[in-house]
């Protein structure tokens, strides 16, 4: 809080003590100069003698009465100081007064959206997103005024520029690979399959990664090829809009689709009406046939068929599988022992 410091009046400014001891200094300095270099002695007081100090000591005189029209420019002055540091702190307070009143519009606004999150999560139907998250998702879009020149509930349209772009990239990665199937690419299957089997082996001979390319589910390879590549900016994504990140590399495969499809749904929801925001803005249509992809993936993975929960399948699976058919080719390529007999 700013608080107008109490003045200690004229007194207590150095200019008007100033504008009194200089002339006075400056007159008795001469007056005792002119004493002492003419030889002049104190007489009793008489018309002579007031006369011959009047003679004497006009100079001094004028000197020291300029001591009273200077005090009264720097009264003046000190005066008009008074008033600018008045309505500077009269212009500071209401300053503070408006941003209270922002931050406190704010913080209502907050409150209000905290209760209708609740009802985006049901509607919505998500997963991971949960209603506490409400207060630093809000803070995230909306950030919090901190000057009276702040725009007051204007999303931050950088982050929603993030999220639209990492759907973009959702959107893309997933028709890219929605177009290779085994009937009529099978080129493209082979060079995906290789592509991921590189990155989780890459000591294998080119004879085990053969067997492996026949071996592997296309839609395993889809599915994990794809989250691996939108894993980095995902987790950027979670981070800038205040959410719990859930990665490949750690969690099972369903859960980090479900976090994805949240992300996708929370930024439909918190995206205002405005028709200068519809460039940010996914169809109801594309969101559905993203999904319907990413179902198809599931339902003819390996997420389904495991000896696992399909919530439980993970890369660490995918890996195993990988493990299990170079066993399986090692095995068949053993010479069987036969016994010679005499």
């Amino acid at each position: 809080m700013v608080i107008n410091k109490q003045s200690k009046g004229i007194f207590s400014y150095p200019l008007f003590w100033c504008a009194i001891l200089f002339p006075v200094v400056i007159s008795t300095t001469l007056m005792l100069f002119i004493g002492f270099n003419d030889n002049l002695t104190f007489q009793p007081p008489s018309r002579e003698s007031l006369a011959l100090f009047l003679d004497y000591m006009k100079v001094p005189l004028w000197i020291l009465g300029s001591a009273i029209p200077f005090a009264t420019l720097a009264a003046a002055n000190y005066r008009a100081i008074q008033f600018q540091d008045n309505l500077d702190f009269q212009r500071r307070n209401t300053e503070r007064q408006e941003l209270e009143h922002t931050v406190e519009l704010y913080h209502k606004e907050l409150s209000l959206f905290k209760e209708k999150f609740e009802a985006i999560i049901y509607n919505g139907k998500f997963n991971l997103i949960r209603s506490e998250d409400s207060t630093i998702i809000y803070t995230r879009f909306y950030p919090k005024p901190k000057r009276r020149e702040d725009v007051l509930f204007q999303i931050d349209e950088m982050r929603v520029k993030l999220v639209y772009e990492f759907m973009k990239l959702i959107e893309r990665v997933v028709f890219d690979l929605g177009k290779i199937n085994s009937v009529s690419t099978s080129g493209a299957e082979r060079a995906l399959k290789a592509d991921v089997i590189k990155q989780v082996f890459n000591t294998l001979s080119g004879q085990e990664q053969e067997d492996i390319i026949r071996s592997l589910n296309i839609y395993d390879v889809k599915l994990i090829n794809f989250l691996l590549i939108v894993d980095e900016k995902k987790s950027f994504v979670c981070s800038s809009i205040g959410i719990k990140n859930y990665s490949v590399k750690d969690e099972p495969v369903v859960v980090v689709i479900r976090s994805i499809l949240d992300i996708i749904g929370l930024h439909h929801s918190i995206l205002p009406e405005e028709d200068k925001y519809n460039q940010y803005r996914f169809s109801d249509k594309r969101r559905a046939e993203l999904c319907e992809v990413l179902d198809h993936w599931l339902e003819y993975s390996s997420t389904l068929r495991s000896d696992r929960s399909k919530d439980n399948y993970s890369i660490n699976d995918f890996i195993n599988s990988i493990k299990m058919i170079l066993a399986k080719s090692s095995m068949q390529k053993t010479p069987r022992e036969v016994s010679i007999c005499d």
